[in-house]
């Protein structure tokens, strides 16, 4: 969810806030059939961030919200609606509550970026979705992938890949997600080639969007100030500013 103070002609230049706002479950993945960890799905969501700009704030820890079932389960945020106590299955919808998404000046729970945009501007995004499973591969997934996404965006030619696309980049209402990249068109996903292996018959936390040879389908969301000006003031069928990716 993208929310700005205000707007100057077409390049945005004022205070931003990029947050997580939820998820929608199209279907459910190939989850402990035991239901040991919670009945049917668990998930976790992370973002990474990078931009030049120093002063930004961020706030949001994904790997300490895990949302499913929480019978019998603290650390958990309810969701779904495979049980009374939650747990998600295909169709199932969570929205989180509103905090302070008016109000830029505060550094809500959900920020992922919180930062004043310039007219030369550029914010890349990493999102990923894991399936969560309590066991031994329970946190060091969501780790690992966390190591290289930040060492890919120390990588000065991942950098210049970002600047070339941003400064090339024209909205086009055709292609309204076209700021969102997959991570093959700029070597993302060759970074996280052979980073998550199969592991039969284990409980292992894992990203959604693994190919069957178990490479990684990444993304990537390059902003710049006009782009964040058109998402924060267009409605893509879930809310004016809400970007579904």
């Amino acid at each position: 969810m993208i929310t700005k103070a205000y707007a100057q002609n077409t390049n945005y230049t004022g205070r931003v806030k990029i947050s997580f706002h939820g998820f929608i479950c199209n279907r459910p993945t190939n989850d402990d059939p035991l239901g040991r960890d919670g009945v049917s799905d668990e998930v976790s969501m992370a973002f990474w961030a990078w931009s030049p700009i120093t002063t930004n704030r961020a706030n949001y820890n994904g790997i300490t919200k895990i949302y499913g079932e929480d019978f019998f389960l603290p650390n958990r945020i309810k969701a779904g609606t495979a049980t009374i106590n939650g747990g998600i299955k295909a169709g199932d919808t969570y929205y989180r509550e509103p905090v302070d998404d008016n109000n830029l000046n505060v550094l809500s729970k959900y920020d992922i970026v919180n930062t004043f945009c310039s007219n030369e501007t550029v914010v890349a995004i990493i999102p990923a979705l894991f399936e969560v499973d309590e066991g031994p591969l329970h946190a060091t997934p969501y780790q690992d992938m966390g190591v290289v996404a930040r060492r890919a965006f120390q990588d000065v030619d991942f950098q210049a890949d970002i600047y070339n696309f941003s400064s090339a980049y024209t909205y086009n209402e055709n292609d309204p997600y076209g700021f969102v990249r997959p991570g093959r068109y700029i070597g993302l996903d060759a970074k996280f080639a052979g980073l998550f292996t199969a592991n039969k018959n284990k409980l292992a936390t894992r990203p959604i969007g693994l190919f069957s040879n178990w490479n990684y389908s990444s993304q990537i969301i390059i902003l710049t100030p006009k782009t964040i000006q058109i998402i924060a003031e267009k409605d893509f069928g879930y809310g004016k500013g809400i970007l579904p990716v």
